[in-house]
């Protein structure tokens, strides 16, 4: 397995703003809603409603700024429905919680764990104790140093530790760091966005309704995290910015994500934008020179249809024909 330090060859630099916006006007779900007033933590089909607020068009809803807010009625169920991988905790050896980006643009969880420091430790140590875990490991890079110290301050449980990684791409993806850690048959991974929505179901009986989302690229003058609600629309923060028009917006993978309009509702799988100027590229002939195959962190032919393929875009990067590797073998959709 051969993992590249990405952040450092392209030079990408921690991004250092971060803001608050949770006050769309309106939020949009994919699934006509039954009703027509609607309340804060409401979940209708697999889809949580953000806002409180009147139902208008069938499925978008008018924020009406009140945050009356609706819990839940079975929190074990909820879990059971959105978060499966809880269901099999019980007893476990060892979690590992990812809190690794999956992009080396995307700082979501840096500024998660940076905001949430007690919050992450209070949630793990109630995981622990519920599940009858015996050990757990926070999971970070090595650019992510700088906040272990303040993290470590909070931890008053002996069976909480840090695994720190090397900073390479594309170890955040957990199909990647269950091979980099040996994962067995009695250890799990979970996303450390996950751990919090879990924690706030068992404590309060009350699930999250809000997203961090990063917004980077060649074309964004003020690289930016932002926190905002579920189902809100991408435009209602780029408003913000003045953007040229020959733009290309690229959905959670800067190295193959696919292009998506300002107006992409963002859902729990929303995790970055990457805005570029648009750039002609041209594709050569394949040299069968082997990188991708050699660079691929599953150990399959990218040039291949193959359901393991974890779409990180490795081959991608590396080939020197340019060649969009995922769609040449099928496998980017």
């Amino acid at each position: 397995m051969k993992l590249i330090n990405i952040k450092k060859e392209l030079n990408i630099s921690l991004v250092k703003d971060f803001k608050e916006k949770l006050d769309p006007d309106y939020i949009y779900l994919p699934i006509e809603i039954p009703k027509q007033d609607v309340f804060k933590g409401e979940i209708i089909g697999n889809h949580i409603i953000s806002v409180s607020g009147r139902v208008i068009n069938k499925n978008i809803v008018e924020n009406n700024f009140m945050e009356e807010i609706k819990p839940v009625d079975d929190s074990v169920q909820i879990i059971k429905k959105l978060f499966p991988e809880f269901s099999s905790l019980m007893g476990k050896d060892i979690i590992y919680i990812n809190c690794i980006d999956k992009d080396p643009y995307c700082y979501n969880r840096y500024y998660i764990l940076k905001n949430n420091k007690e919050l992450v430790i209070e949630a793990l140590e109630k995981v622990l104790d519920k599940f009858k875990i015996k050990l757990a490991f926070l999971v970070l890079t090595s650019s992510q140093e700088d906040i272990i110290n303040d993290i470590k301050e909070f931890i008053t449980y002996n069976n909480i530790k840090f695994k720190v990684m090397d900073d390479l791409y594309p170890i955040g993806f957990c199909d990647v760091l269950k091979l980099k850690l040996n994962i067995s048959g009695n250890m799990s991974i979970i996303e450390v966005e996950d751990l919090l929505d879990v924690y706030s179901l068992i404590k309060k009986k009350i699930i999250n309704t809000e997203k961090y989302i990063t917004i980077n690229g060649n074309n964004v003058p003020k690289p930016l995290v932002l926190k905002v609600k579920l189902y809100s629309r991408l435009s209602d923060y780029l408003k913000y910015y003045h953007l040229e028009n020959n733009s290309n917006i690229v959905l959670n993978n800067s190295l193959c994500g696919k292009i998506v309009s300002k107006d992409i509702i963002i859902t729990r799988n929303t995790d970055l934008f990457i805005i570029n100027k648009t750039n002609k590229i041209i594709e050569e002939k394949c040299i069968n020179c082997g990188l991708c195959y050699r660079v691929c962190p599953i150990g399959i032919n990218p040039l291949k249809k193959n359901n393991k393929c974890i779409k990180c875009g490795l081959c991608n990067y590396v080939c020197p024909s340019k060649i969009n590797c995922l769609k040449v073998g099928g496998n980017n959709v």
